[in-house]
């Protein structure tokens, strides 16, 4: 598997043990993905979905981490939004509608589905939180021999 151009995460060793409640790990993919409501956590900066090309809103962030409720679409129909960008280790999710997604500030967050990190954020359009337009993350099960390889040496 070449993860050159498709890894949307890294490892960052803490200091000291966190007192975080944990969510489990995936020991294989949630085979029937698409359209299953899935949960997206984050600390998304809480300015309105515009277009901030020409000035930015104020950038203000909330008091406690925001969740949405997203749905994952097929890879297939991903790439008709975003050609050839999304590969095999992408998941894309996000509200048909749109109004709600992870957004600038949520990279490296979780997308969880049954208490289980399926997920990471990785990518998404600008604005975001447009109809049509998910959010890629990055897909934790193809790392998992990474993600314990790195554990245990660390």
């Amino acid at each position: 598997m070449d993860i050159s151009t498709s890894f949307g995460f890294s490892w960052r060793h803490l200091g000291r043990e966190g007192t975080q409640e944990s969510v489990g790990w995936t020991s294989q993919p949630t085979l029937s993905w698409v359209g299953l409501g899935w949960v997206r956590l984050g600390w998304v900066s809480l300015r309105p979905l515009l277009d901030t090309s020409v000035l930015p809103p104020p950038v203000t962030y909330p008091d406690t981490p925001q969740c949405v409720n997203v749905t994952v679409v097929s890879n297939s129909r991903c790439q008709e939004v975003y050609g050839s960008k999304v590969t095999e280790n992408m998941l894309c999710a996000g509200v048909a509608a749109g109004g709600k997604d992870s957004c600038q500030g949520d990279s490296g967050g979780p997308l969880i589905c049954n208490g289980v990190l399926q997920g990471i954020v990785s990518w998404g359009d600008h604005p975001c939180g447009q109809a049509g337009k998910p959010g890629v993350y990055s897909l934790v099960f193809n790392y998992l021999d990474w993600i314990q390889e790195t554990m245990a040496e660390n």
